[in-house]
């Protein structure tokens, strides 16, 4: 007999432990996180899906944006690593890692970017970082899963994504 029971006395309840989630109930709860997280990234002025004629509201998009553009005019896969708008008017070495922006500049090529029309597949690469933030919460929920079982993993799912 535990401790508390014998405070309690004998007529105190068992004590019991929660029941484990099952494997469709931890699935679900992965689902809607990653949804949960997905919708809360792709919100219209931080991505580089803007409107046609709209301004970008994020500087980090916009930083973005503009080294996938200029990369794709370029016709380069990797951005250059100095960059004349980092410290302006100096210029300076971008602080950003370069294959970001290559993936990012990817993704707009196989969404229909071209040298003549770098802005037509900017879609395409405005999906990334939230493919990229979905990949994290499947981490996290995976890691999790060993240590704390499915109940463990839908929770760990759900603190990624809501932050």
């Amino acid at each position: 007999m535990t401790r508390s029971r014998e405070r309690a006395g004998a007529d105190a309840a068992p004590e019991t432990a929660p029941r484990p989630l099952s494997r469709r109930a931890g699935r679900t709860h992965l689902l809607g996180a990653a949804l949960t997280i997905a919708l809360l990234a792709w919100h219209r002025e931080a991505t580089v899906a803007s409107a046609p004629g709209g301004r970008l509201e994020d500087p980090d998009a916009m930083f973005h944006a503009r080294r996938v553009v200029r990369e794709i005019v370029s016709r380069r896969w990797l951005p250059p690593v100095f960059d004349t708008f980092e410290n302006f008017p100096d210029g300076g070495r971008a602080v950003w890692p370069p294959l970001h922006d290559a993936a990012l500049a990817l993704l707009a090529r196989l969404g229909g970017s071209t040298a003549a029309r770098p802005e037509s597949g900017m879609l395409a690469a405005a999906a990334f970082p939230v493919l990229e933030l979905v990949a994290v919460v499947l981490a996290v929920a995976a890691l999790a899963r060993r240590t704390g079982g499915e109940r463990g993993a839908a929770a760990a799912a759900w603190l990624a994504g809501v932050r």
